[in-house]
């Protein structure tokens, strides 16, 4: 047997070989009188009588003292009519024997990497569904369009700014750190407002480290595009103004004559210094080669550390040549991803079959978070999108590579988008085919994603917010 404790969560875990594991409450959790509580497990026997059979061992009545809050229904009471105790669920308890060495124990599955709890307009009466303590201000509020982070949702009127919880009197939750404490904990409930119906609670596992990332097809185009100096300006308005952390770019050129001989990255990055949004940490490497020195590029540009980088060279799709552009980001102690930019070529399923396998080998190389965005050259409704994200999807440490980009229900799936952009020689506009995607590893939680429309490229920008576990 192996134990692990938290003296910070009120909560100790018990690994048991072979079980499932144990929650248990510090000494003393429970007190005389009213108590507002939760569970941090899915229990395997949920009935109040199994979840709180330590607190009936003592002397305590379970039944009849059991209450859940349904918004608009008042209270109902085990047996009567609550059966089960499940987690992300806020329950009254009436306690009337509680020794000081009293603790509790439930054995059940642990959630997922992060627990939707529905809300009604009103006060709501939730619990914490984990068994660590998770800040407040990681937590997001969904609605059927779109999610916030909780500050955010604050902001938005979506939920009220404090959460109560109740340990003889009532105390304050809030993600700005200004009520008398910033993080949800195991075992305990909270009455939360929201002001709205139909929102979701997100609480995640992880510590979460918020950015945006942004995938940009600046465009080739055939015939060329005039790409100048007032249009580098332009792109970087539309950078500055999607608030973008990681910029995945493809077709940029460096050095051509038909970009009249400018360093379009460069050119980009000294705009975004001038407007005070600096993305000093830069990677990319030459896919087309026009002349000597004249190069198209695909790349990633940073806000944050670029760690480390790579490339892998795809089988050319005719005289065109194709890469996966790997940059290594740290975010934050802790807090690091892998930002792939892709370009598949204008080709028949067979190639994009041959080309997704070997983007498959190179990302099997990566270990941790990942994402992987740009330009693929097929739409949501094409054989080769569904062989990308069912047949051949991209293992990712254990993990799955799927469709988690852009989607505002965060089911995962790009047929919700209206048209993202162009093929090559397309014109602008309109942009007719959704054909660039962001694609993550499943422990990243995508939210708020939009298209900022661009008359610059051929193809409109796409971008999301992220969170990012952070260890």
């Amino acid at each position: 047997m192996t134990m692990r404790s938290n003296l910070s969560a009120g909560l100790l875990c018990l690994l048991l070989a072979g079980m499932a594991p144990a929650a248990i409450t510090y000494p003393g959790h429970y007190k005389p009188g009213w108590n507002l509580t939760s569970v941090p497990v899915h229990p395997n026997d949920p009935s109040p009588a199994s979840v709180f059979a330590d607190l009936a061992a003592v002397g305590n009545t379970i039944e009849g003292n059991v209450l859940a809050y349904m918004p608009g229904g008042g209270y109902s009471a085990y047996p009567d009519v609550l059966t089960a105790i499940v987690p992300g669920c806020g329950y009254w308890i009436w306690v009337e024997q509680a020794p000081d060495d009293l603790v509790v124990m439930t054995i059940g599955a642990r959630s997922g990497r992060y627990v939707c709890i529905d809300l009604a307009g009103g006060w709501n009466l939730v619990g914490h569904p984990l068994e660590r303590p998770q800040l407040l201000a990681d937590c997001l509020v969904r609605d059927s369009g779109s999610a916030l982070l909780f500050s955010d949702a604050v902001a938005a009127g979506w939920v009220q700014t404090s959460l109560y919880c109740y340990d003889g009197a009532y105390s304050s939750v809030r993600p700005d750190g200004a009520g008398d404490d910033d993080s949800l904990r195991p075992w305990w409930g909270y009455w939360l407002l929201a002001y709205r119906d139909g929102l979701t609670l997100m609480v995640p596992r992880e510590r979460l480290f918020p950015l945006t990332v942004m995938a940009y097809n600046i465009g080739s185009a055939s015939p060329p595009l005039v790409l100048e100096r007032p249009q580098m300006e332009q792109i970087a308005d539309e950078i500055v103004a999607s608030q973008a952390d990681v910029l995945g770019f493809c077709e940029v050129d460096i050095n051509t004559e038909r970009r009249d001989y400018i360093d379009m990255v460069a050119e980009i990055r000294t705009a975004l210094e001038a407007r005070g949004w600096p993305m000093d940490h830069y990677f990319y490497a030459p896919v087309h080669s026009f002349d000597e020195d004249e190069y198209q590029v695909n790349g990633l540009l940073s806000r944050y550390p670029i760690i480390a980088t790579d490339e892998h060279v795809l089988l050319p799709d005719g005289a065109n040549l194709y890469k996966v552009v790997r940059a290594t980001v740290q975010f934050a102690p802790g807090a690091v991803a892998n930002c792939n930019m892709l370009h598949y070529g204008i080709a028949d399923r067979q190639w994009h079959w041959y080309q997704t396998w070997q983007a498959r080998q190179f990302l099997n190389w990566q270990t941790g978070p990942g994402m992987i965005m740009g330009d693929f050259n097929f739409t949501p409704d094409s054989q080769d999108y569904t062989d990308y994200v069912t047949d051949y999807v991209i293992p990712y440490s254990g993990e799955q590579i799927a469709p988690a980009l852009l989607d505002s229900s965060m089911e995962g799936a790009g047929e919700h988008l209206p048209t993202v952009g162009g093929g090559a020689g397309i014109p602008s506009p309109p942009r007719i085919y959704q054909i660039d995607f962001i694609f993550g590893t499943d422990d990243i939680i995508f939210y708020d994603a939009f298209i900022p429309i661009s008359t610059v490229s051929d193809h409109w920008p796409i971008a999301t917010r992220a969170l990012i576990p952070r260890q």
